[in-house]
């Protein structure tokens, strides 16, 4: 419903998340709903006194239109 609203009511053209990469559960959930890999931000944060690495992942208005749940008719 959130990625509906994003770009149906607010008109946006993209989302875009950035996921720590040792969360493995957190950027497949995003890629199972259509998201993209689009970068790998190498040591971009520190967590815990150490760097850690990014996933960035995007999804496109256009991309979400061809791939969106059916609603139940």
């Amino acid at each position: 419903l959130m990625i509906e609203r994003a770009f149906g009511e607010l008109g946006l053209r993209k989302l875009w998340c950035e996921v720590l990469a040792s969360n493995e559960a957190g950027w497949k959930l995003h890629l199972r709903h259509g998201f993209v890999q689009e970068a790998l931000l190498r040591a971009h944060v520190v967590k815990g006194g150490a760097p850690q690495d990014v996933v960035g992942l995007g999804l496109l208005a256009e991309e979400w239109a061809r791939i969106k749940p059916q609603e139940p008719s």
